[in-house]
This record gives structure tokens, sequence and C-alpha cells, in this order.
């Protein structure tokens, strides 16, 4: 039996997000399709997911479901169907089961709920069941990990599992089970063969950030944890204080000679990024935090590269039409307030709001001791990455620049996603997502060096 590929179930999980755009000869060919289905049966459905060849068709109540050749490989005897390529998950009578394209049960239909888990070493499913002779009202259903062949991988001994997927490439997803026992419902983390990473001994176990970093808490105490169990900052903060987002680092302090600390901002390294210089520190919202300093209230970004945006907030806590500027680890004002926006340093560069076009803002880049060191131009300024930036230009749309402010990429008109990110080997790519379902990727120098086609497909590099 074919295994599904993982991007194929990753584009399944994401279905009801995005569509694929088709050629007109191919909404011709799947005009003619579904109205030819829909003469033979009741109801005709997944022609919206135009990578998977399998359309699910009901008649008298019953679904089953139709091949690229027309031909009925699963019977009209399921009650629901959702299709993953060469597996299908069915529901019959209340019961949920998995069975391949031959109708060939892969995973008993005996279970209460059935979630596909991708995994870079083939698809899993998390399954869950209520103990046999208990009704759902009387009991707590158990949970347990199968693979894509219906070998147990973890039992049906836990109350409670969450997936924490592991993006380590642009192509590999690695997973992790965050449990939930009976014992005072204490957590842990497995893999996806069982072996425990982190013991069922935690209050909680949240994912936190986008490099996989894991919050726990035990006792009352936060510590924080890679996906690998090791530990970045031991158990031994009494608070712990995260934007709304988890993306901009976070507050935390600890309890010394049975008094409380200051608040002082760390990265998800577990590196110190200011002194313990705040009295007070609340998540704001996404990459902002409120937090007092004596007297003053302020709204920051928190710390990078030894320095945070900060603007004054009023009496009222009013946060509109803030005037930033830049202190640093020690709370000093470094940049005055007089910016209408500011975000966060990299690599020795913030976009600053420091002009503006009519109604419109308009972003430059200033170093750490406020210098204009780009000129504003840009409606959109992020951050640098490899020593380029994603922009959105007057004249030329949506670009990628580098830090003297040249045009390294331009955009075409019908992108839908315009991003920086890092490779295996940490090289930097510009990632480009075209309307026609190609997402390309460039090198620092703007040079097209792979291509992938519907999200299955991999282009030759270009010579």
């Amino acid at each position: 039996m074919m295994k599904p590929s993982l991007i194929s179930i990753i584009s399944f999980l994401i279905i009801a997000l995005s569509c694929p755009l088709t050629t007109w000869g191919q909404e011709s060919a799947t005009a003619t399709r579904y109205n030819l289905l829909s003469k033979q049966y009741d109801e005709v459905s997944g022609f919206e997911w135009s990578l998977d060849p399998n359309v699910v068709v009901e008649k008298n109540g019953k679904k089953g479901v139709v091949n690229a050749a027309n031909k009925l490989i699963i019977p009209l005897m399921y009650d629901e169907i959702k299709s993953l390529g060469d597996l299908f998950i069915v529901c019959q009578n209340g019961l949920m089961g998995v069975v391949d394209e031959n109708n060939k049960l892969v995973i008993p239909v005996e279970y209460s709920e059935i979630r596909p888990c991708p995994d870079k070493n083939g698809l899993h499913f998390m399954v869950s069941k209520f103990p046999s002779g208990s009704s759902t009202e009387a009991s707590t259903a158990l949970f347990g990990l199968m693979d894509n062949c219906g070998n147990v991988k973890i039992p049906l001994a836990h109350v409670n599992m969450e997936m924490v997927p592991i993006i380590e490439s642009t192509t590999d997803v690695d997973g992790r089970i965050i449990t939930a026992g009976f014992d005072d419902f204490k957590h842990g983390l497995l893999d996806f063969d069982g072996r425990v990473i982190l013991p069922q001994e935690y209050d909680v176990i949240v994912n936190i950030a986008t490099d996989w970093r894991l919050l726990v808490t035990k006792d009352g105490r936060y510590g924080i944890v890679d996906w690998q169990g090791n530990t970045i900052m031991p158990l031994d903060y009494n608070d712990m204080v995260f934007d709304n987002y988890y993306s901009s680092g976070f507050a935390a302090r600890r309890e010394q000679g049975g008094k409380k600390s200051k608040y002082a901002f760390w990265d998800f390294d577990g590196k110190q990024q200011s002194d313990e210089i705040f009295d007070n520190v609340t998540g704001h919202s996404f990459d902002m935090f409120d937090a007092t300093i004596g007297k003053r209230h302020i709204i920051t970004t928190g710390f990078y590269e030894g320095r945070a945006a900060f603007a004054e907030m009023g009496n009222e806590g009013d946060d509109n039409n803030l005037i930033w500027g830049y202190m640093d680890a020690h709370g000093k004002v470094i940049v005055k307030p007089q910016f209408p926006s500011a975000y966060r340093f990299s690599e020795g560069l913030a976009a600053v709001a420091l002009t503006q076009n009519e109604s419109e803002l308009l972003y430059g880049y200033i170093d750490a001791n406020g210098k204009t060191i780009i000129p504003p131009a840009y409606t959109f300024a992020g951050s640098f990455m490899g020593g380029l930036a994603v922009v959105n230009t007057l004249e030329s749309g949506q670009c990628v620049i580098n830090k003297q402010g040249q045009i390294v990429k331009v955009f075409s008109e019908d992108s839908n996603e315009c991003s920086l990110m890092r490779d295996d080997m940490g090289q930097v790519l510009i990632k480009e997502v075209s309307s026609d379902g190609a997402t390309r990727f460039y090198n620092a120098q703007g040079k097209l060096v792979k291509t992938v086609i519907d999200d299955a497909t991999l282009t030759a590099d270009p010579k």
C-alpha cells in the first residue's frame, strides 16, 4: 500500500483555509466529471481539493469513494468519509476507523475519534475510545496513537493527548505528543514511538515559540525545555509572562531570599536580555507587553539586541497615537520617543516610521543609536534576516532589500506570500508562493534555486 505523502496530509489539514487554483482546462474537465457523477449519485464532494483524484459520493444516505477512473473503490456503506490520499477515515454508526483504497481495514471501526497526525516518518493517527462497557456520559475517553498500518505506538492509557508538530526544514515535520494521565492529570511528552521525552509529572506543558520551546510548570514553578527535553531554563521561576502569541520572548522573575525579584526580559534560548528593572509586566498583544518602572507605565516590544522599543502610556492606558523610542537593558532611554511606529532590532537595524506621505506612514531603518541608515521609502518594512528584509515600496510593490537599501528581488503582483526563511544549512532563502500553486525559493542574490509545484513535486535546480 502506498503511504500518503507528508505534503498531501498537510494539504488535507489546511484545506479549509486554502484552495489551489486550476487552469481553464482543468476546470472544464472537473466540471465534466462532476456532471457525470451527479447523474449517478445524490451528492458528490471533494472537487475543491484538486490534488486528490478521489471523490466522496453519496446515495440513499450512505457514502463511498470514486477514484480518478470514476470507479467506486469504497462501497456506499459509511456515514462519513475523509480522504487522506490512499487512506480514508470512515465513520459508521457513530464510530470511526481507517480503510485503504481497497476498503481493507487499517484501523477497526471502533473508535470515538480519529485525528491524522503527519510526521516525516509517516502518517500516524491519534485515536480515542471509551472504556469497554461504559457510556460516554459516565466515563472519560482514553487516547492513544497508531501508525498508518494500524500498529499501536502509544496505548490507550491517557485522558488527553495533543500533537506538537516540530518543523525541522521546509518539508520535514517531526512530531511529539503531549499526554495527560490519570494521576492528578499530570502531563508528559512522548515521541511517536511512545518513548518518554519528559516524564508524566508536570502540571502544564505548552508550546510557546516558533522554534518549539516548551513551557513546563510544576508545583507553582516555571521552566522552559526544548522539544528533545533538554532544559533551557530550570524550574526555578515563580512567574513568567508572555505576549498573546508567544512571539517576542518573555519576562520572568524568581523568588530570592523569600522576596520576589523584579522582572527581566529573556529570549527563548534562556538568555537574559535586560536587567531586573520592571516592577510589573503583563502580556498586551502581538509582540507587546505592558510594564511599569517605578511610576512610569510603558508599552514595550521586549528586548532585542540590547534595545527595546517603548512608548509612555497615559493614566487611562490609552495606546492610540503613541510616540515610540528605545531604551537599553538598564532602562535608560537611548533614542528619545519620536516615532509614530517602531519595531524590534534585528541585525543592528530597526524599522521605524520616519515620515508620513499623506495619510500613509513611510518606514525606514535606524541603527542602535537612532541614526537613519535606510531613508523612509516603504509602506511596510520587515525585520532583517541574513542581511535581507521584505518591504513594500510605492513604486515596485513587495520587494526584498539588503542592508544598503538596494532591491535584491521584486515579487510579482500575483504572489500570495513573500517571506524569508532558513534552510537546513542555515542559509537564508527568499520564499515566494504564487497564485499558480508554485512555491519558489531564491538565494540571497535573488537567483532562483528551487521550485515546488503544487506542494508536491520538486523541480531540478536551474542551471
